[in-house]
């Protein structure tokens, strides 16, 4: 996927510590910002925090669609800004969530299959994902779900 405006993100924005970037949609752009391609560069807030918008997406692009999201999500509208994922430390007062602690799971992954891959295969991979956390960390109460489908 190529951006309308900018670019997309680099590994060296998904590290703790790492520039607080963001992509945004092209309806946001629209809506919010007046389509002022001056945006690129500049600054927004975005959950209480300062990020540098390096990125407009075409107007097409929907990634993930609602119907990707897992069901038990109260929402299923359209997904207009993406940020790296650049996980913080306990310490961060950004009012993130604290991915250190065992006891925060709201981390959703969606994954696109490699050719030739079923979706049996990909929930095996799964679930020995689940296995190795219960294992690793066997004081920690284990609420991983998994849950599998396939998407056109």
């Amino acid at each position: 996927m190529r951006p309308l405006l900018g670019r997309t993100l680099v590994a060296d924005e998904d590290l703790p510590g790492g520039p607080l970037v963001t992509l945004i949609s092209y309806g946001l752009w629209q809506r919010r910002f007046g389509g002022d391609p001056g945006l690129l560069g500049k600054s927004i807030t975005v959950n209480g925090e300062k990020r540098t918008v390096i990125g407009i997406l075409p107007r097409e692009f929907d990634f993930p669609r609602g119907a990707e999201w897992p069901t038990y999500f109260p929402f299923s509208g359209r997904t207009e800004v993406w940020l790296p994922l650049a996980l913080r430390s306990h310490n961060d007062s950004s009012g993130w969530s604290n991915w250190e602690s065992r006891d925060e799971r709201g981390l959703v992954m969606i994954g696109r299959l490699n050719p030739g891959a079923g979706l049996p295969q990909a929930q095996a991979e799964m679930d020995a994902f689940s296995a190795r956390e219960a294992s690793d960390h066997p004081d920690q109460p284990q609420r991983l779900e998994s849950e599998g489908r396939a998407l056109a």
